[in-house]
Order: C-alpha cells, then sequence, then structure tokens
C-alpha cells in the first residue's frame, strides 16, 4: 500500500531532483526582465546619464516589486513520478532496501492502479443543464410530427496538408512521413439531420455570420415547409447580435425555426459533433491536399458519398450522473 501511495501522490518540492515547483511566477518575470533592460542599457551606456530616464526604470521596478510582493503564490505544479522515481521513493522513505523496475508497474497493475494517465472531461456549469439536455433529447427521441430536427456546428481549421512523401506498407501498418507542406485552412459549416443522417455541407475560407446564414438558407430551401429545429451551440454568431440576423431571417421564412442552444461546455450534446468525428478520422487524417480548392472538394465529395448511404446515429445520453454525481432515477 506504501509503494501505492508513493505513485499516486505527487512529487514535492522539497525532494532531490529537479521540480518545475520551483519556477519563478509571471512577475517575477517581467521583474527579471525590467533589471535585464536595465543592465543591458548600462552596459551600452545609453540613457542612463540623465536622471529622468534613471527615475522612470526606478519607478517601473518599485511597481514591480511591490506587485511580486502583493501577488498571490502561484499554485504548486502536479509533477507525476516516473518509475525510477517511485524506486527512488521506496528506498528513500525506507519502504523497501531494494526494488525491482518491474515490481512497480506489477503492483500498481495488481490495484488497477495507472497514476500516469488521465482522462478528460468536460463539466457543464450550466445551471440550466438538465433544462437544455432534456429539451434537445427529447427532441432525438420524440420528432414533432411535421417538423425536422438539424443539428448544425462548423469544423474550424482543417488543414489542406500535402505529404512530401507517400505512405508506405511495412507488414500489416502503413508508415507515414512526418514532413508535409501546409496550403492553408477551411471552415466547414454543416447540418445533419438528426433523423435521416443527411448531411448539408459549405465549405468556406472562414466562418463568418454570413457564411452561416447562407447554410442557413439552404437549410430553408431544403425543407421549404414545416417546422425545422435547429439544435446548435453557444457561438457568438448563433445569437441574434447588433444586426438581428436570426429574428430577421426566421421572420422572412415564416417563423418555421426554433433554435435550441446546447448547455454550455457541451456541445458533445449536438449530434453533428459525430459526424465530424467520422470524417476527420475515416477521410481527413489520410488525405494527402496540394491547395484549399482540393481540400473543399473532397469534403463536399465526402459529404455526397455519406448522403447516398445516410442513416440516423443510435445515440445515447447518460450525461445526467456524470454531470451531477448522482444516481439519475434518485434524482428524476
Amino acid at each position: 500500500m506504501e509503494i501505492v501511495a508513493i505513485a499516486c501522490d505527487p512529487v514535492r518540492p522539497d525532494e532531490p531532483g529537479p521540480c518545475p515547483c520551483h519556477q519563478m511566477t509571471a512577475g517575477q518575470h517581467r521583474l527579471a526582465e525590467s533589471i535585464d533592460n536595465v543592465l543591458h542599457h548600462k552596459k551600452l551606456g545609453i540613457g542612463l546619464r540623465t536622471m529622468v530616464v534613471v527615475s522612470s526604470y526606478v519607478d517601473a521596478l518599485i511597481t514591480l516589486v511591490k506587485g511580486v510582493a502583493e501577488a498571490p503564490p502561484a499554485p504548486p505544479v502536479i509533477v507525476r513520478r516516473t518509475i525510477e522515481q517511485v524506486r527512488d521513493a521506496v528506498v528513500r522513505r525506507g519502504v523497501a532496501r531494494a526494488i525491482s523496475k518491474s515490481t512497480v508497474p506489477r503492483i500498481l497493475s495488481e490495484g488497477d492502479l495507472h497514476p500516469h494517465k488521465h482522462r478528460g472531461w468536460l463539466h457543464s456549469p450550466d445551471p440550466q443543464f438538465r433544462q437544455k439536455a432534456t429539451e434537445i433529447c427529447d427532441l432525438y427521441r420524440h420528432r414533432p410530427e411535421g417538423s425536422v430536427v438539424i443539428s448544425v456546428d462548423e469544423k474550424t481549421g482543417m488543414q489542406a496538408c500535402e505529404r512530401c512523401h507517400p505512405d508506405r506498407a511495412v507488414g500489416a501498418e502503413v508508415r507515414r512521413e512526418y514532413e508535409y507542406e501546409r496550403h492553408g485552412t477551411q471552415s466547414l459549416l454543416a447540418g445533419l439531420n438528426v433523423h435521416t443522417g443527411e448531411v448539408i455541407g459549405h465549405g468556406k475560407d472562414h466562418r463568418a455570420a454570413t457564411d452561416l446564414l447562407e447554410l442557413m438558407e439552404a437549410l430553408a430551401q431544403r425543407y421549404p415547409t414545416g417546422i425545422v429545429h435547429v439544435i446548435w451551440d453557444n457561438l457568438n454568431t448563433h445569437y441574434d447580435g447588433v444586426e438581428k440576423r436570426w429574428s430577421t431571417f426566421n421572420a422572412r421564412h415564416g417563423q418555421r425555426f426554433v433554435l435550441h442552444y446546447t448547455p454550455k461546455h457541451a456541445s458533445w450534446v449536438n449530434q453533428i459533433e459525430l459526424f465530424f468525428s467520422i470524417l476527420q478520422r475515416r477521410y481527413l487524417r489520410h488525405a494527402s491536399f496540394r491547395s484549399t480548392f482540393e481540400l473543399h472538394t473532397g469534403v463536399l465529395e465526402f459529404i455526397a458519398q455519406w448522403n447516398g448511404q445516410a442513416r440516423p446515429f443510435r445515440w445515447t445520453f447518460r450525461g445526467y450522473p456524470l454531470q451531477a454525481g448522482v444516481d439519475l432515477t434518485a434524482a428524476a
């Protein structure tokens, strides 16, 4: 148990060996830079003969010193131990006289512990998380009769990277040279029909509100009658703004569009993210583009192939226990 505790405990600042816990704060960095500037001017003999310049440097240094003294201490940097550091700590603390390199990971694996690994997750601080998520999930499960549910978002920063060397098949693997030439980026603005799987996408050089408005006009033409429920996140272009863009758009189309916003920090509730992930894993990751035009046309061809065999996702949601840390049945 002591070995497990050592492995899970971060490296302490007072332990021997390099530890980044003693890094300078931002204020100390600024102070050091100012002192270096003063010394540099003194070495070159520039401007230090006048009391005005000297006074300005002194005032600046005094201000920085006060700022560093009054600033709260920076939180310690968490440094996880390597296997060698665990072995050293075990011997140094007298837990064992010696321990082999293979014994440490064996002990940790027996307890199903992997302190060197971590898994990220995104918690939504939205106080209306349950209300918003429930509203969207109800649309996924029970589409109102005569309406469509469209999941809308933007995939930005798609890079038109041309690989300098072709891939090579080596046994069961494909070897890919790291070197590439970058020809720019594209953004994909897309809408997914949640209940058919059909995707409507526009490739753009950017993701301005005017580009999003163009996509929404395309959706209005694709679904000319009935209510259109649009699910999207809290990006600033998804709101009216001073131009009242969506109020004007909706008035132009007979108030047929109903906008639903995902909870803050919870874009994963939006099903279009699943399509973007598939696009990245199946196509973009493996392709080579000589221009943004090739990237643009390639993505649209992928969407056309997708629509040829489109079907809805089997999407499930278990976010309430993860968000609240309580059993869903008890909280219902």
